[in-house]
């Protein structure tokens, strides 16, 4: 019995041995296989169109608008060959580039700060942390506030391209006159109210009854009296 179940032994190991070899010889070619050095592949990118709407200034020409914003789509078309921009000029005065934004035929566009409007309606959508990443190096080059101007707890929903800057002059002899301060290079809306408080004389000035004072006024064309009275809670009624 124990010959025989050493024999049956001697005769199973080359068999075992043999089977051995043979994975060896199959699973060589796979290990060989696995050792050659990958052939990396760059994925190929789908050309992308993205739509960019944005309304004319109204004192440029069709001409002087391609000739501005041209370089600046050719730049970007070089450095991101497989996307390409499609300007798509809106009206001026219209609801051209809300409905657009609404129906989803535009990608980005360029407006004022209240196209936030649009992200209380679910229409935008924020920019991440690595779009955000690209402005990183010059955002410090803007003025204090452009980016926190469109920025709403904590998300920004979009880049600052440019400011509308409101002047106000002030008649400084008609200051001195009345012993009024000109308020700094700091000052806030509320001085500018004092200020116009303080020299509003539409009768008639003091020293002066022939001569009357506003204390604010502006262009019929200018945006600034309808600025001036949404920031104090009114509406403008049709």
């Amino acid at each position: 019995m124990d010959c025989s179940q050493g024999g049956t032994a001697m005769r199973l190991r080359p068999l075992r041995t043999r089977a051995i070899c043979y994975a060896l010889l199959v699973l060589l070619p796979l290990f060989t296989a696995g050792c050659r050095p990958r052939l990396a592949y760059a994925p190929t990118r789908e050309p992308v169109t993205l739509r960019f709407a944005y309304r004319p200034h109204a004192m440029s020409s069709q001409a002087q608008r391609t000739a501005q914003m041209q370089p600046l789509l050719d730049d970007f078309h070089a450095k991101y060959p497989w996307i390409t921009v499609e300007a798509v000029e809106m009206q001026q005065w219209d609801v051209q580039l809300d409905l657009a934004v609404k129906d989803g035929s535009i990608d980005t566009f360029l407006a004022g700060r209240e196209a936030l409007a649009y992200a209380q309606q679910g229409l935008l959508k924020p920019l991440d942390d690595i779009q955000l990443g690209d402005w990183a190096s010059i955002r410090s080059d803007y003025l204090e506030g452009t980016w926190e101007g469109l920025n709403i707890e904590g998300q920004q929903w979009g880049i600052p391209a440019s400011l509308d800057i409101m002047v106000v002059y002030v008649n400084a002899d008609r200051a001195k006159a009345l012993e009024v301060s000109v308020p700094d290079s700091e000052w806030s809306l509320f001085d500018l109210m004092e200020l116009a408080t303080k020299m509003n004389y539409p009768e008639g000035l003091p020293y002066d009854q022939s001569s009357r004072l506003f204390g604010f006024c502006t262009s019929p064309e200018s945006i600034a009296p309808v600025v001036f009275v949404y920031l104090h809670g009114g509406r403008i009624v049709d």
